[in-house]
């Protein structure tokens, strides 16, 4: 069997949001396979993480904990994590948290999915 791969600017870009780590593979009505943002996959289990995380915001004084909640509750409606993780970087907190998709390494078919994680860390100083 011989198969043929064309190439093209839309299979380029096909490939590559089929590859993200924020995104699944479905199969469409049409019967092809699709790619679906984690924000639109998991969209009502993402609604609630988002309100939380916006409550929790709300209850701390501390200025890099409420950006870095507020921030990742946006990041998990709009499938766009690079904001939410440099102000994960920059937190400066006894409360350390680690919310989200992060390790690709439970995709054992390619290692490409991020999986969703959460941790929360009292630091003692």
């Amino acid at each position: 069997m011989k198969i043929t791969i064309r190439s093209s600017p839309t299979a380029a870009a096909a490939c590559r949001d089929a590859q993200w780590f924020f995104t699944t593979i479905r199969t469409g009505s049409d019967g092809k396979f699709k790619v679906v943002k984690y924000s639109d996959e998991y969209r009502s289990e993402l609604e609630k993480l988002a309100r939380l995380l916006r409550d929790a915001a709300a209850l701390t004084d501390n200025a890099s904990l409420n950006k870095c909640l507020a921030l990742r509750a946006d990041a998990f409606l709009s499938n766009d994590y690079l904001e939410s993780d440099f102000a994960w970087m920059d937190l400066d907190s006894p409360v350390d948290i680690t919310i989200g998709p992060y390790e690709t390494y439970n995709d054992e078919l390619f290692g490409y999915k991020a999986a969703f994680e959460a941790y929360v860390n009292i630091r003692d100083d």
